[in-house]
């Protein structure tokens, strides 16, 4: 197991200075709804209480707001610049909530203890079992999806709600990636889902504070097949990390002509490597794999999409390629415009950030460079952060939060929880008047589904619940080998349903981050033995790519075999007494 902690590799790279952060735990321990709400805020700031009401101008409020950006990097939203662009409301708000937020920091640094709330700014209820995926802009709209697929969009800056300000039921799958753009007038709203479509909105969102009237509409004003994962977008061009048919295949497509280019990776890669995050920067475009960081350069793409039979694809390989140090395997980097502002990184240099204690944390979300976590445990999950205000959600024992439905904007102090009992929570870190006293409903006394996408759920799903298989009465089925047999849908029929959660398929996408389909093709009949307390062990075929998955009570592991290994030459080793030389070493897996 890694020992727990933080680990912070400087990689100088001659490039311009970006960020790549991962959080995150294995995805098999039960998440509990303790919130922790990480925010950083320079400790000074400038107060304006003492201005009257007619000296509140648009270019006053710009002024004092250009104070603040030029005052130790405070935080600031990215939707909130550039400063001519914001209303003058708007820019008056985030003055005073980042001097309140300020304040709240202060006040934790001279108690040296964070702040308890039980109490939420305002609760969203949705059917159980519904809140599926869900994404803040303008730190005002929560625009959220249900499992039926439908997107509803609401105004966080509403008296009620009752009901969402916008919504639409064509979409046919669940939402896989969004980008916003903002620009002026409204933002553009670029999402990605799992069924390789692609869809823009432009909808009219007004600012936080904004007291222009909101009309929002969630209209597509353009659509296209064949892509999916969307992680990053710069003019014209978008960068998925999956592609029809391939879901390895990682892309930079131009949004209007639909030429694409793919990003082939480097001679290390191996074929079941997933790209995890994709920045376009400039004259850079980064790309952050399991394994590696890849460098494109802009231009090559750029000239690949000009040409006339770009329609029919290209292939690029990356000029510069560095191997995680340190690290075999990662799942959850992210790339950040803003370094964390708990951490520090040289000039010119990439951060990588790995929190290789996989039992505290889960990777939730960022926003301007901070990291967010759910904790099972009291103390704080991340090393070197600063908690501010920490959220208690009621019914912890019987409620649990949606994998993908937590959104937070540190900048402006709110976070948004969405649980399994359609109960979606509401904070602001500094509300403008007294905390609301939220009514709450109850709820049955049981746990949620863990995750509806996953719809099928063996009976013994929960994790207070061991199971140890049947005992058979008679001899194995399909023994091929002493202690190994084949008849894993005989003896565990849900172990390779696809849509199972918890299944093999589920454990190779969500905890070993590579896309299915997978199977278990062998498997040790200790499984079958009710009273077993050593490893049991199973053989994984993925894309004709053999893994042994090793089970322990409190941990697994994997281990990748050579290339071209087939399921006969395994049982022919296991006759022949081992299986040899014929696992790849652990920093290659």
């Amino acid at each position: 197991m890694p020992s727990p902690g933080q680990t912070v590799k400087p990689i100088t790279l001659g490039a311009p200075p970006q960020e790549i952060s991962r959080c995150g735990p294995a995805p098999d321990i039960a998440p509990s709804p303790s919130l922790n709400f990480v925010i950083f805020f320079p400790s000074g700031g400038l107060t304006c209480q003492h201005l009257s009401e007619r000296t509140k101008s648009h270019e006053l409020w710009i002024r004092i707001a250009q104070r603040f950006l030029n005052d130790k990097e405070p935080v600031w939203p990215s939707w909130g610049l550039p400063l001519h662009a914001i209303p003058a409301a708007t820019i008056e708000d985030l003055v005073f909530r980042t001097k309140r937020l300020a304040n709240v920091q202060r006040n934790v640094d001279d108690s040296d203890e964070e702040e308890i709330r039980t109490s939420f700014q305002g609760l969203i209820l949705r059917p159980r079992d519904s809140p599926m995926w869900m994404h803040l802009i303008r730190g005002r709209w929560l625009l959220l999806q249900m499992q039926d697929f439908t997107l509803e969009l609401w105004d966080m800056d509403g008296k009620s709600y009752a009901r969402p300000a916008a919504s639409c039921s064509w979409l046919k799958s669940f939402v896989d990636g969004i980008i916003v753009t903002e620009s002026s007038a409204n933002p553009e709203i670029t999402i990605s889902t799992i069924s390789f479509e692609t869809c823009k909105f432009q909808p009219d969102l007004p600012f936080k504070s904004d007291l222009r009237p909101p009309r929002p509409t969630l209209t597509a004003v353009n659509s296209f097949k064949g892509y999916s994962l969307l992680k990053a977008k710069s003019g014209r061009l978008l960068g998925f990390a999956a592609s029809s048919g391939n879901n390895l295949r990682t892309c930079i497509v131009d949004e209007f002509t639909r030429g694409e280019v793919e990003l082939s990776g480097g001679p290390s890669l191996i074929k079941t490597e997933r790209t995890l995050d994709i920045l376009i920067q400039g004259p850079i475009i980064f790309v952050a794999r399991q394994r590696h960081v890849e460098l494109y350069a802009t231009s090559d793409i750029e000239q690949a999409l000009s040409h006339d039979n770009s329609a029919h694809g290209h292939s690029s390989r990356p000029f510069q390629s560095v191997s995680y140090p340190d690290i075999s395997l990662i799942n959850h980097p992210q790339f950040h415009a803003n370094v964390p502002s708990y951490l520090q990184a040289p000039r010119g240099s990439i951060l990588l950030t790995h929190f290789i204690d996989n039992m505290n944390a889960l990777p939730l979300g960022a926003s301007e460079g901070d990291m967010y976590g759910i904790s099972r445990f009291e103390e704080a999950v991340l090393e070197g952060s600063h908690t501010l205000i920490r959220w208690r959600i009621p019914n912890a024992d019987i409620d649990v939060p949606r994998p993908g439905c937590i959104a937070f904007d540190e900048a402006v102090g709110i976070c948004v929880a969405g649980m399994g009992s359609g109960r979606i929570w509401i904070g602001d870190a500094v509300p403008s008047g007294e905390m609301k006293k939220t009514i709450i409903p109850s709820i049955p006394n049981h746990v949620p589904h863990p995750d509806p996408r996953w719809p099928k759920l063996p009976r013994f799903y929960f994790w207070d619940y061991t199971y140890n298989g049947p005992h058979p009465d008679s001899s194995i089925r399909d023994e091929v080998v002493p202690g190994w047999s084949t008849a894993i849908d005989y003896y565990v029929p849900w172990r390779n349903e696809p849509e199972t959660y918890g299944g093999v398929n589920w454990f190779v996408e969500n905890v070993m981050g590579i896309p299915g389909p997978a199977r278990t093709v062998l498997f040790s009949t200790k499984l079958l033995s009710p009273k077993y307390t050593d490893s049991s062990s199973e053989f994984v075929d993925v894309h004709g790519q053999m893994f042994l998955l090793i089970n322990q009570r409190d941990y697994f592991q994997v281990q990748r075999l050579v290339d071209g290994t087939t399921l006969e030459d395994i049982v022919d080793r296991l006759k022949n007494g081992g299986l040899g030389h014929i696992f790849v070493k652990d920093e290659e897996w």
